[in-house]
């Protein structure tokens, strides 16, 4: 044990201070490429391979490839306007890893982190639109896209520094939910759209000033949304004749409108009140 340790050590201290070189050098921006990675060998005896960790955020690496005792490794970056980070870690043929060397960033610039104000989201049959903001530093670039054709970008498809990627979904004509993927600066949001729903079925179902809550008949009320003005208002009178009194003790009030993202057509309209001031 003492002599794997000095040796991981020794070859641990070599890689922190040995020359890391990415080649080309001095692209401002990057298109589908790949991009060769070059460090000085270790001498010990010891060492059974190298380890190459890299993904878009500093430190934290989502793909690592094994090139053995090679000393040279080509990494394929495919994001398009991104920046990566590259490090190296060595092994030896206990499985005994190193701690990672020093790191680089391609193309050279700002080291940049990205955080996002969206992780999923779910939209009804009818379609809508919606926004990730994007947080990063200044000159850190970026870009957004999706596969699905039901999913249309309107603005902010590539940018630099913080902005904000808009986009709307098409109404979904199949009674079967459906799901997207919108990529961002190299992360992945799942955008679910639920299925267009039989005639005389729910479409939807909004619980007034309160949070999402499923009913005894199994109706999924969702939190409230759609609503101009007005306040939300909490009660605690017992609502009789109802096994969803929770469904009643929230409401809005004031003065308000709700305007609700739907396809043309026909629609039945059904609106819940109890009296909750003076108790019935």
């Amino acid at each position: 044990m003492r002599v794997r340790s000095f040796v991981l050590a020794k070859i641990l201290f070599f890689l922190t201070v040995g020359t890391l070189v990415l080649s080309p050098p001095g692209i401002a921006r990057l298109h589908s490429a790949q991009v060769t990675l070059e460090w000085d060998p270790s001498p010990e005896d010891g060492l059974a391979g190298y380890k190459v960790y890299y993904g878009t955020s500093s430190r934290t690496y989502s793909a690592c490839i094994d090139v053995g005792k090679s000393t040279v490794a080509t990494i394929p970056l495919a994001a398009e306007g991104m920046v990566y980070y590259l490090a190296v870690t060595s092994y030896d043929s206990g499985g005994n890893e190193s701690q990672f060397s020093e790191e680089i960033s391609y193309p050279d610039g700002p080291r940049c982190n990205y955080s996002f104000s969206l992780t999923s989201r779910t939209f009804i049959a009818s379609g809508g639109s919606g926004s990730v903001t994007v947080q990063t530093q200044a000159g850190c670039p970026w870009s957004a896209s999706s596969q699905a054709s039901w999913v249309t970008l309107t603005s902010g498809e590539r940018g630099s520094g913080s902005g904000t990627v808009q986009f709307t979904l098409s109404p979904n004509p199949s009674r079967d939910a459906r799901v997207a993927t919108l990529n961002v600066a190299g992360n992945s949001f799942l955008l679910q759209q639920e299925g267009t729903l039989p005639e005389g079925s729910v479409l939807l179902a909004i619980n007034a000033g309160g949070p999402p809550y499923r009913n005894t008949s199994g109706i999924l009320f969702q939190a409230d949304a759609y609503y101009l003005g007005g306040e939300s208002r909490a009660s605690e009178q017992a609502i009789r004749r109802t096994n969803d009194a929770p469904l009643y003790q929230t409401g809005r009030c004031g003065s308000f409108s709700y305007s609700i993202p739907l396809p043309p057509g026909t629609y039945e309209v059904t609106l819940k009140f109890a009296e909750t001031t003076w108790g019935m």
